[in-house]
């Protein structure tokens, strides 16, 4: 094979775009590597645990009790990382308690309220399985959807009407916009 033909060979640039992304991620430290597994404290944890030592203390810790506080916080990240690596969290209601304190005390605090999820609002004695397939036949035709403009873009014809399209959804935004500001 010629080096001409290699070059637009599509698998070709398909693993060398994955590699890239591979060694990318694993740089970046986002896979497993040895940066995922190194415990780091930063100033600011350091602080924090200083400070915690004298409200609970009513003074500062010595650098003796200081490097015990950092290796205890150092033992208890690597037991949370053990004992999630192992499965621990999964399906322990006190964690799934507490998590949920967590999340709701920091929705609270933000202002934010906490939507339902899809199928909580499904009224009682409807069916679930109706109501799911309809999320399933939308989805395929918002699929069909952006198929049928790829498609029509191939054509000037095509691509006048998806300017038209996008003109009247642009139309229809500011019309919504207007109403919700009057």
């Amino acid at each position: 094979m010629q080096l001409k033909s290699l070059r637009r060979e599509p698998l070709l640039h398909f693993v060398v775009i994955g590699a890239a992304l591979l060694f990318w991620f694993q740089w970046s430290g986002g896979g497993a590597g040895l940066g995922a597994m190194r415990i780091a404290l930063t100033g600011g944890q350091i602080e924090h645990l200083a400070a915690s030592c004298t409200r609970a203390w009513q003074r500062a810790p010595t650098d003796a009790e200081l490097k015990w506080l950092i290796d205890d916080s150092v033992r208890e990240e690597i037991a949370v990382r053990e004992a999630t690596a192992a499965g621990l969290d999964r399906e322990d209601t006190i964690i799934r308690r507490r998590l949920r304190q967590k999340f709701e005390f920091l929705t609270e605090e933000a202002g934010q309220s906490v939507a339902p999820t899809h199928g909580t609002e499904l009224p009682p004695g409807r069916s679930a399985l109706l109501y799911s397939m309809g999320f399933v036949v939308m989805t395929g035709c918002l699929h069909a959807a952006g198929i049928g403009i790829g498609a029509a873009h191939r054509w000037a014809w095509g691509r006048t009407l998806l300017r038209a399209d996008g003109a009247a959804v642009a139309a229809g935004g500011v019309f919504f916009m207007w109403r919700a500001l009057a």
